[in-house]
């Protein structure tokens, strides 16, 4: 079943988001994993990323050159922005963050991105969980998404905390890349 689909700047291609479930009698227990496939215009599809993944929120570089995802790949501890070639060649981590990325918008450009992911947690808190210390207490413990930025050339791209007057959710950069529209809830 095809969960997601986007077409490319030029048109000539689709990309899609294939659910495979998983094997009762072979996989472990989950969600079915969610495969990377691109369509041509003349009804060709290609498989790009297939097996055991969970590729979500892909998107087309503005220029068509490559698809960007989040996913969990390999090592990482947590859910990270990829980019992929069309052309060829293997998915490259774009930036990861120390938490999961929930969400993000590429620039106009496709040389920034806006990211919504939780903090870090804070040490002292981790620390007390560690040793016991870990009751939930409703709507305090919570730790809430926030926005940040990246300049995606970098070579080590460092995320910059965009402080936001409530709790970031949808994200859009404005065409020109000079404004990000988000949409806020208090908490």
């Amino acid at each position: 079943m095809v969960s997601a689909a986007e077409m490319s700047p030029d048109g000539q291609r689709v990309a899609y988001l294939l659910s495979v479930p998983r094997d009762p009698f072979k996989d472990e227990d989950g969600p079915a994993w969610s495969e990377l496939h691109v369509v041509n215009a003349d009804g060709v599809s290609r498989p790009f990323i297939t097996g055991e993944v969970n590729i979500s929120a892909m998107a087309w570089l503005p220029d068509g050159s490559g698809i960007t995802f989040l996913a969990k790949r390999g090592k990482d501890k947590h859910r990270t922005l990829y980019m992929i070639p069309v052309d060829g060649g293997e998915a490259r981590k774009l930036v990861s963050l120390s938490t999961d990325i929930q969400s993000y918008s590429l620039s106009g450009d496709g040389r920034r991105a806006a990211l919504v992911a939780e903090e870090k947690e804070d040490r002292d808190r981790k620390k007390l969980a560690d040793q016991g210390f870990n009751q939930h207490i409703y709507e305090e413990d919570g730790r809430p998404p926030r926005l940040w930025t990246v300049e995606l050339g970098a070579e080590d791209p460092e995320p910059k905390l965009v402080e936001v007057p409530g709790v970031p959710g949808d994200i859009r950069w404005s065409p020109t890349g000079a404004q990000i529209a988000v949409s806020l809830s208090p908490t």
